[in-house]
């Protein structure tokens, strides 16, 4: 039982997704800030206690990277929606998350099976986006653009880094 403890902890990121979609649809920004803290707490619990305690596995490696693009993908679309965060800014950053979903789908189809190992740039970019997406919760526009500028080029290098090593892996097995 305790092997399964970080995948567990994955699927419950993933159910609470409709959760807080459902507060930010009702307006409701304090339950739908609440619940997206924990998810985003989640997404680092899993992984520290897959790595501390030596849990990691092969659902994991996919299931973690999945549960986390469906994640950052829906809550930059209702952000979008709800007018909480510039259309531009978001969509840079959405066009990155759906541009490595549809790689790493296409990698893993051509036999790469571990094409979404994230990066240690990637993990701090998305770290300083729940912080930025909390802070416009919070009516903290200033600082969650702020650090939505940061987010940026961090978002952008750690994509073309995911690239590269994907393309290496895919041409190694072509």
């Amino acid at each position: 039982m305790l092997r399964h403890i970080p995948n567990i902890i994955t699927l419950m990121r993933i159910i609470l997704i409709p959760v807080y979609i459902f507060f930010f649809s009702q307006g409701n920004y304090t339950y739908a800030g609440i619940f997206f803290s924990i998810a985003a707490f989640t997404d680092f619990l899993d992984g520290f206690i897959a790595r501390k305690l030596n849990l990691t596995s092969q659902l994991g490696k996919i299931l973690d990277p999945l549960a986390d693009k469906i994640a950052i993908i829906s809550i930059l679309i209702i952000l979008i929606v709800l007018k909480i965060i510039p259309v531009i800014l978001a969509s840079i950053i959405l066009l990155r998350e759906l541009f490595i979903l549809i790689g790493s789908i296409f990698a893993y189809h051509l036999g790469v099976k571990n094409a979404i190992e994230p990066s240690k740039i990637g993990k701090l970019s998305i770290f300083i986006l729940y912080i930025a997406i909390v802070a416009w919760i919070l009516n903290m526009n200033l600082i969650g653009i702020g650090l939505i500028y940061i987010v940026i080029p961090l978002n952008i290098f750690s994509g073309i880094k995911y690239v590269v090593l994907t393309w290496q892996k895919v041409d190694y097995k072509i």
